[in-house]
């Protein structure tokens, strides 16, 4: 097959896509190292972006994270994540706090630069987006649980945002 020596690529991201706006999220995206050189972490840097775009409006970020090198060295296979948990990269990859109730795109990236100049041979791995939909606290009046007869949104463009899980395994019956 097509095996490349130096590819790096975004193995996954984990943050809250539905949630309430104004309210700060952990982001998580881990890199692997696809290729078959190992990426020394000193010379070879790998570095990891996050931006998050209004959807309509001209692509200028309205969040960004703060950019992360790797700091080890990963071999094939290895796999690095970066997050506000891990200490390295602290707070500046929490988002949220200031985003008001919208549609957003949150894109993450990954990319390779090796000492001895050579590019990521794949850059079909490099990058994610992940649609987030953040909605206002519209009962905030009402207690989960207990019952409301009205509510009155806290703006003027109130978004919804319902989330719904199914069980598809359990028999159905008729």
């Amino acid at each position: 097959g097509n095996e490349y020596a130096n590819n790096v690529g975004i193995s996954g991201v984990d943050t809250a896509s539905l949630s309430a706006a104004n309210e700060a999220h952990d982001l998580s995206v881990t890199v692997t190292n696809r290729g078959t050189v190992s990426q020394d972490g000193s010379t070879d840097i790998v570095r990891v972006s996050a931006a998050i775009y209004s959807v309509g409006d001209d692509m200028t970020p309205v969040w960004e994270a703060d950019p992360f090198t790797v700091p080890v060295e990963m071999a094939k296979g290895d796999s690095y994540t970066v997050s506000s948990a891990n200490p390295a990269p602290g707070s500046g990859w929490m988002w949220g706090a200031d985003l008001d109730p919208g549609i957003y795109n949150l894109v993450v990236s990954a990319e390779l630069n090796r000492n001895d100049g050579t590019a990521d041979e794949d850059g079909s791995d490099n990058s994610m987006s992940v649609t987030l939909m953040l909605g206002a606290t519209l009962m905030d009046a009402c207690n989960y649980g207990d019952s409301c007869d009205s509510f009155d949104p806290w703006n003027s463009d109130p978004y919804l945002v319902v989330s719904a899980a199914y069980d598809m395994a359990g028999e159905v019956s008729m």
